[in-house]
């Protein structure tokens, strides 16, 4: 079976959030890092590759399990784009495949609604030599799905338009050298996906959450209740606020 490295991007400070890196948000428990990473190697990924940067030191303290390699990127205010790059440059370095094999899957820390069977979903649709990308029917996804063949839903069938390409990414090894060379700012792959539609494979993933990710203090609802302690005053942080993400 082909070898699956997550990259996870969890290097951003949460600024408009005010919190903290959104890393360390509590979310089920637990907190977003340690969320994600269990939803990736759930989901079917072999090893993670977590990509921090902000409150390093913090982040680091986090446990997480022995199949994660925790990558810092001295460079992470410069936006996602170089973290991108720092985690495809680790994740080709400690896999076992060679050039021509093996894949990538990029997946954002604030993602909530990611879990392991969107990821399980987007592993088992990919097709050798494409990328791969979760889609949503909502206004959290990256742009409108094009290329070809045309999207697909969770048994591999066409669907109708209104598709919009959102996150994570499953890249060929190929892919995604080529999109961490023309990541920068906070872009990531963004510059590279906008140039390559034919290549893009978009999977529906709307059954599962909306694809939004936490980016202002609107947003927090996402994570449900939040603990008065949880690195805001009291005024604004949310009280037993409901879920919003969707049933699996």
């Amino acid at each position: 079976m082909t070898h699956t490295t997550a990259v996870l991007l969890a290097a951003g400070a949460g600024t408009r959030l005010g919190r903290g890196p959104k890393a360390l948000l509590p979310f089920n428990g637990t907190t977003l890092i340690q969320h994600a990473v269990a939803e990736l190697l759930g989901g079917g990924c072999d090893e993670a590759v977590v990509v921090i940067g902000a409150g390093a030191a913090k982040v680091r303290a986090v446990s997480l399990p022995p199949a994660c390699t925790v990558v810092e990127n001295p460079r992470w205010s410069e936006g996602m784009g170089s973290s991108f790059a720092a985690g495809v440059a680790a994740a080709i370095a400690g896999s076992p495949d060679s050039a021509d094999t093996g894949q990538i899957l990029v997946a954002l820390v604030d993602q909530p609604g990611m879990d392991a069977i969107l990821v399980s979903r987007l592993l088992k649709a990919h097709q050798p030599g494409r990328i791969t990308a979760a889609g949503f029917r909502s206004p959290h996804g990256v742009t409108k799905a094009t290329g070809t063949p045309p999207a697909l839903n969770s048994r591999g069938s066409a669907v109708a338009a209104g598709l919009r390409r959102g996150n994570p990414v499953l890249f060929t090894r190929e892919h995604a050298v080529l999109a961490a060379e023309s990541a920068s700012g906070d872009a990531g792959a963004r510059e590279y996906l906008a140039t390559h539609p034919d290549a893009i494979d978009v999977v529906d993933c709307s059954d599962l959450t909306d694809g939004a990710d936490i980016d202002t203090p609107e947003q927090l609802h996402l994570l449900g209740p939040i603990p008065l302690d949880a690195g805001a005053s009291p005024k604004n942080t949310p009280i037993m606020l409901e879920r919003s993400r969707k049933a699996p």
